[in-house]
């Protein structure tokens, strides 16, 4: 009786040890907790779990766990409104996964900075040791880096993207040669938006090895056991950022871009100037890539009001319209391609005569939000006046002297304009007038966007990419973005559209194989022309056929889009009666 007692004491001794004793990484459960993401003046709190057995399998092979945990880290990662502590919302959930952090260029400002918070963890999985290494990209709430945004640069990288990969790149260095790894390292790099293109850079060039070339010191990173297979990027809603040409190739697929395909930003107004991503582009439901797209967004939306329920919001007014959303991308598309051909006319003539306005622009007003005064009252003013026709049609008012003399004394009297020349101020109002002559030009085009204005911006909101990521999981990801026979593709297989509003339908093809072949089965309803431009004519339904045709005219694929254009009452009596006329005198 006292052996067995003794064996019960002695079985209690050890149970109570192990019950205090740091849990190994192998045996770890999941670390859940919730996080702060400041966004456009507004803090939220969103649910996640962690999980050291994510990091277990190959950066080439699609972890939806890892992904979502990515989306989540770049989240918080977004500068806290605490301007005494930047990185206090990111800082807080890595300590609660367990891991030691260290800030690298939170407190900075400017146009093209960059700031990354890094973290480390010693993990152990199936008897094997590593270090897992976050590096928690700034992505969001960042102030002047907006204008980073807009500086394209003449090169192959988009150069604000590209300055802010050089500066993670040294703070990447800088880390490992201040904190040595031993042992095998797997190193996590994630990103939202801005931060997804520079992400998406950074894991390039530690693919391919071109790294090295912009340090500033000697290459700590070199000294780490890390090979490609442990590199795993994740980025989302990332605008385009390279034109490398083999930016596709194999070796870049640990870097998986995730998308929403309404969302404008990844689009942003490079594409026709030969923009793209490093890596594998996977793209989030939507009605044109799977059939039961009603029923994952009817999920979507409750996961959202869920998630969010105690958070005075709601998804009625704060998440997308499907059908909207569709249009408005149409809409964007043909206006930003307009606007980068016949404006900006190339990337050479952007950046010469547009870039440091608009960088300006976008940098103090929007992402320091410094008081515009009465110049963006103006601008603004103007802006909508030209949209609705009030003012005339030939803009010799808006060129005159006299009103580029008014602009540049409302300019003065904003709180930026101590950072501006005089020259610079011409500069930026050449710029204003160049786009209120493109509204102009594009009238009927930016008034139905401008009734979109919600759609435009809930699309791009992270917690809708949130919503989504928590709804689907790895099979469907991996079954939307599965690659088909179909030899092509189109953006989109049904438009509404407002009568006059014009719309892009782009085309996926190997144009090794032919050409495409656009087409309208009713040309008084819709027109469409040789690069898949539609235009709303009248009211009605039409079809809009893309043909994929050989050399020698053989149709090789076809894809149908259904566009509806909607008329209202004058509308439709003004057109039936210009019908009537023109009848008449043909």
């Amino acid at each position: 009786m006292k052996c067995r007692n003794k064996l019960i004491a002695a079985l209690l001794a050890v149970a109570v040890f192990l019950s205090v004793f740091p849990v190994t990484a192998g045996a770890e459960k999941t670390v859940t907790g919730t996080y702060q993401c400041d966004w456009f003046d507004e803090s939220l709190f969103y649910p996640y779990e962690y999980e050291d057995e994510w990091f277990s399998g190959s950066a080439y092979e699609y972890c939806h766990e890892l992904a979502l945990l990515a989306l989540n880290v770049s989240m918080a990662s977004f500068n806290s409104f605490d301007n005494a502590d930047r990185d206090g919302n990111i800082e807080k959930m890595l300590v609660n996964c367990g891991y030691e952090v260290a800030p690298y260029g939170f407190d900075s400002e400017g146009y093209d900075t960059a700031a990354v918070e890094m973290a480390r963890k010693k993990v152990t999985l199936n008897g094997e040791s590593f270090t897992v290494v976050i590096a928690a990209i700034r992505s969001g709430n960042y102030g002047m880096e907006w204008g980073g945004n807009l500086r394209v640069g003449t090169g192959e990288n988009h150069l604000g993207f590209d300055i802010g990969k050089e500066i993670i790149l040294n703070y990447l260095n800088d880390y490992f040669t201040d904190y040595p790894t031993e042992g095998r390292v797997k190193l996590l790099i994630p990103g939202y938006s801005r931060g997804g293109s520079i992400a998406n850079l950074v894991g390039a060039e530690l693919d391919d090895g071109s790294y090295s070339e912009c340090l500033n010191r000697p290459d700590g990173i070199k000294n780490i056991s890390l090979s490609k297979d442990d590199i795993y990027v994740y980025t989302y809603e990332a605008p385009q950022c390279t034109k490398k040409s083999d930016c596709d190739d194999a070796v870049y697929g640990n870097i998986f871009n995730i998308m929403n395909p309404n969302d404008y930003v990844p689009k942003f107004v490079m594409e026709d100037w030969g923009f793209k991503h490093y890596g594998v582009e996977y793209y989030l439901p939507s009605a044109e890539n799977c059939d039961n797209f009603d029923a994952y967004y009817e999920n979507v939306c409750k996961t959202f009001d869920d998630m969010l329920k105690d958070q005075d919001k709601d998804y009625k007014s704060c998440f997308y319209n499907e059908e909207d959303s569709r249009s408005v991308g149409a809409m964007l598309d043909s206006l930003l391609s307009k606007l980068s051909n016949d404006v900006f006319k190339n990337q050479k003539y952007y950046s010469e005569n547009f870039e440091d306005g608009l960088v300006f622009f976008a940098g103090q007003y929007i992402g320091k939000k410094l008081n515009a005064g009465n110049a963006m009252k103006t601008f603004g003013v103007a802006l909508a006046a030209v949209a609705l026709g009030i003012i005339p049609t030939n803009m010799e008012t808006i060129r005159s002297d006299g009103f580029r003399s008014y602009l540049a004394n409302q300019i003065a009297e904003s709180d930026a304009s101590r950072n501006l020349t005089q020259s610079q101020i011409q500069g930026l109002i050449d710029v204003l007038i160049s786009l209120l002559e493109f509204v102009k030009d594009n009238r009927s085009d930016v008034i139905a966007l401008l009734g979109q204005i919600n759609t435009m911006k809930n699309v791009h909101q992270p917690y809708v990419n949130l919503s989504w990521m928590r709804t689907i999981d790895g099979n469907d990801m991996l079954e939307i973005n599965s690659v088909t026979e179909k030899l092509l593709h189109v953006s989109t297989n049904r438009l509404d559209l407002k009568y006059k509003a014009n719309a892009r339908i782009t085309a996926d093809y190997d144009s090794n194989l032919g050409n495409v072949e656009w087409k309208s089965e009713e040309n008084d309803i819709v027109s469409v022309d040789d690069n898949g431009n539609v235009s709303a004519k009248g009211g009605g339904e039409a079809i809009v056929t893309a043909e994929l045709r050989a050399a020698d005219g053989k149709l090789i694929d076809s894809e149908k889009v259904k566009v509806t254009v909607h008329m209202n009452k004058l509308e439709i009596i003004v057109s039936t009666i210009k019908n009537i006329f023109g009848k008449a005198a043909a």
